[in-house]
C-alpha cells in the first residue's frame, strides 16, 4: 500500500506544478527568462524552498546554483559578497516584497552595491539579474551636454555573444543644478540601427537621481545591458544620452567644435556566434 501511494503521488507531481498557481506564485513566465539567459555558473537566490522546486521543473535547462536567502541586516552583506565573488551573475527572485526596500534584506543590498541587469514581474514575483558593481577607471573618455553635464565613459568590451552581460562603467560629474526630470539612457543598436537593449534611469540603480547630485561631484554610474539571445552576428553600436522624463526631450550632447547631438556614441561591439 505504501509503495502504491508513494507511486501515485511522484505520478501527480508535475501535473501539480503543472497546474495553475495563484497570481504572485505562478513563475512560468520569469522561468522562461531563466530558462533562456541563465548560464552555467549563475547562482539563484530565492526566497522560499517552493520557488527553488517549481523554477527547476519549468526552468529545466537552466544549469545554476540554487540558494535560499533568509539575511539578516548584519548577514545580507557578507552574504551577498560571497556569492558574487564565486558567481559571475546572480539572479534573485522575491515575494511580494520589492527590490528598493529594507525589508528586502537581498535586493536592497544588491541595489546599492551591484549593478542590475535586468529586471521582470510576474504578479507579486520579481526577478532581478545582477552583476558585481563596476570600479572607477582612470583612463575616460570625457563627453559634455547642455546645462554644465559631464560624462565620463570607460571603454567596454569589443566582443560579445548572445546572452553575454556587456557592463560599462561611467561618472557623472555637473557644473550647476539640474532639472529633477532629466535622467540617463543607454541603448545597443543594432547593425540595422535598431534598438536591441536599453538601460534607462537614474544611475545606481535609479537610487542617486542626477538632480539630487551637487555641483562638482563625480556620480559613478554603472550600467549592464544583456544582448539578446537572438541578437544576430555584426557591429553593434553602443550610445548613451539625456533626456527629460517628462516630456522625452534629449538633452543635447556638444562635441569639441560646439556642434550639438542627441546622444554620444560609446563603443562599437562585435556580437559574434557562441
Amino acid at each position: 500500500v505504501v509503495l502504491a501511494l508513494a507511486i501515485a503521488w511522484g505520478l501527480s507531481l508535475p501535473g501539480a506544478y503543472a497546474s495553475p498557481a495563484p497570481e504572485g506564485e505562478d513563475l512560468r513566465e520569469l522561468a522562461a527568462i531563466l530558462d533562456t539567459y541563465a548560464r552555467p555558473g549563475d547562482v539563484v537566490v530565492v526566497n522560499y524552498i517552493w520557488q527553488d522546486g517549481l523554477l527547476r521543473v519549468y526552468a529545466p535547462k537552466a544549469d545554476v546554483q540554487y540558494v535560499l536567502g533568509w539575511y539578516t541586516d548584519d548577514t545580507v552583506g557578507p552574504e551577498m559578497r560571497a556569492l558574487l565573488a564565486r558567481h559571475p551573475r546572480l539572479w534573485l527572485v522575491s515575494y511580494e516584497q520589492p527590490l528598493q526596500h529594507p525589508s528586502n534584506q537581498a535586493g536592497w543590498w544588491l541595489e546599492q552595491h551591484a549593478t542590475r541587469v535586468l529586471y521582470q514581474e510576474q504578479g507579486i514575483t520579481r526577478l532581478a539579474l545582477y552583476v558585481p558593481a563596476c570600479e572607477g577607471r582612470d583612463s575616460l573618455t570625457v563627453h559634455r551636454f547642455e546645462g554644465g553635464i559631464v560624462l565620463h565613459s570607460a571603454g567596454v568590451e569589443p566582443g560579445a555573444t548572445p546572452g553575454e552581460v556587456l557592463s560599462l562603467a561611467m561618472s557623472w560629474t555637473l557644473d550647476g543644478a539640474v532639472p529633477q526630470e532629466v535622467t540617463v539612457f543607454v541603448q545597443l543598436l543594432g547593425p540595422d540601427g535598431a534598438l536591441v537593449a536599453q538601460s534607462d534611469g537614474d544611475p545606481l540603480n535609479g537610487l542617486a537621481p542626477l538632480s539630487a547630485q551637487r555641483a562638482g561631484v563625480s556620480i559613478l554610474d554603472c550600467r549592464a545591458l544583456l544582448v539578446p539571445v537572438d541578437a544576430a552576428p555584426g557591429e553593434y553600436t553602443l550610445i548613451a544620452g539625456l533626456y527629460d522624463r517628462a516630456t522625452g526631450a534629449r538633452v543635447p550632447a556638444v562635441d569639441a567644435d560646439g556642434a550639438a547631438a542627441d546622444h554620444i556614441m560609446l563603443a562599437r561591439v562585435l556580437v559574434v556566434a557562441p
